[in-house]
């Protein structure tokens, strides 16, 4: 059985995977196509798969940190916030950053539309850790870009760290349940759509 060490060791090293993809010059053409590509993949979908993760999962720590972060998003409406982000960015989504990211986008709606709550739940867990590196680079771009609204990167800055902590406790406890999902595939998926959102394509 994977401990909790293990599991921080593992969603670490695909943190720093997500880090060492985070290009440091770009002009600021890449970086508006970047905020766009980020808000098309994530702001009409990221509650809708923690909203999965509530349901598929097995246990009450699994359950108690999907609902507590389901609430933050919805009450705190974190959608509007990254929207903002990206209008003042001027960096908002057009039809071709959906279709730039759609097929890496399907696959986790297809890993999600499982119902497994382990691999909800290791979603979760890998998009709140890896979000410790491309939260700070999204807010590097939007300075570069001249944004003047940065709450959507200041509070997940600074709330990703405790979510993320809270996901790998509540992972170590549904993995004791129900010891079927593929932590490696979910990695795996999520790191396609993060390198599609910051590198523009699959190499």
């Amino acid at each position: 059985m994977i401990n909790n060490d293990c599991l921080q060791e593992r969603f670490a090293t695909a943190t720093e995977a997500i880090r060492s993809l985070l290009q440091k010059t770009i002009t600021n053409e890449e970086a508006r196509e970047i905020i766009a590509r980020y808000t098309a993949a994530f702001e009409g979908n990221f509650v809708a798969w923690m909203a999965a993760t509530t349901i598929s999962t097995q246990t009450v720590q699994g359950r108690y940190a999907a609902e507590e972060n389901i609430e933050v998003e919805m009450r705190d409406n974190h959608p509007g916030m990254l929207r903002k982000f990206a209008q003042f960015s001027n960096a908002e989504p057009s039809q071709k950053h959906y279709e730039s990211i759609q097929k890496e986008l399907n696959e986790i709606r297809k890993l999600v539309a499982e119902l497994n709550g382990v691999k909800n739940i290791a979603l979760m867990t890998y998009l709140e850790n890896t979000s410790a590196a491309f939260i700070p680079y999204l807010a590097q771009l939007g300075k570069q870009l001249g944004c003047t609204d940065f709450t959507y990167t200041n509070v997940h800055g600074i709330a990703d760290i405790s979510h993320a902590d809270q996901f790998l406790w509540a992972l170590e406890h549904e993995m004791k349940k129900e010891p079927k999902g593929n932590i490696d595939q979910v990695i795996q998926k999520g790191y396609a759509l993060l390198k599609a959102i910051f590198l523009g394509e699959v190499q």
